[in-house]
């Protein structure tokens, strides 16, 4: 008989012992936390089975795409396994993501990262999305907060949970977060690599200023819609 996981085989891996140590966040489609394993310290991506199946095919494809992704500037992908209750996305484990790094900026006072670093990130960003764009993947939510950063201040680009694979055609869903939408998304045309590029500029552009391009509010709440996504397919 079909399971509501099924879709999950030939995915999955042997299973990785895994010892979660700490909670690093918590969204609508799970919790990440900081665990140990063979490999030695690890992000692990916990989303319970229960969870709805389109969020069950959203970690299966975003597993699927990483695996098959290789770039020193695109989260690393290293096992994906079911374990109590759960599916588990192990990955590479960063220090936090720029987003929060903008927000204590502001809390502190501080002003924008400098030029050199955001050029550094901008050059480094750029490479990984000229890489995907190239094997035909749209990130499709290139934000700070999906901007990681490693000890050393380097930007690694991860979340591809609404990644999409292009055929022939653009993209037409409305899809990603609102301040980050290129013009075409919101006036609901086809779209394909630049809106990715626009999103990148969005977020340097916030982490230079600690406020998003337009209104002195920063992106994600320029649209009265924080942190929430246009319809999903």
């Amino acid at each position: 008989m079909a399971t509501e996981t099924d879709f999950l085989e030939g995915i999955l891996t042997p299973r990785m012992p895994l010892k979660l140590e700490s909670l690093l966040g918590r969204g609508s489609a799970g919790e990440v936390w900081k665990a140990r394993s063979p490999l030695g310290l690890v992000a692990v991506k916990c989303l319970d089975l229960e969870a709805s199946s389109e969020e069950l095919q959203q970690a299966s494809q975003e597993a699927s795409l990483l695996r098959r992704i290789r770039h020193p500037n695109i989260v690393r992908f290293l096992d994906l396994v079911v374990e109590g209750g759960q599916l588990r996305m192990v990955m590479q484990l960063m220090e936090g993501d720029l987003g929060q790094a903008i927000t204590r900026r502001r809390e502190r006072g501080r002003g924008g990262f400098g030029e050199a670093g955001r050029g550094t990130w901008l050059g480094r960003l750029a490479s990984a999305l000229r890489f995907l764009h190239q094997v035909k993947i749209l990130h499709r939510d290139v934000k700070p907060a999906n901007i990681f950063l490693s000890k050393t201040q380097d930007a690694v680009l991860g979340d591809f949970s609404i990644a999409k694979v292009l055929g022939e055609d653009l993209a037409a869903t409305q899809i990603g977060t609102p301040g980050y939408l290129a013009p075409e998304i919101w006036l609901g045309q086809p779209y394909g690599p630049k809106s990715d590029v626009f999103s990148l500029g969005c977020s340097i552009f916030e982490a230079a200023n600690r406020m998003g391009p337009g209104e002195g509010q920063p992106c994600e709440r320029q649209s009265g819609k924080e942190k929430t996504r246009c319809h999903k397919s």
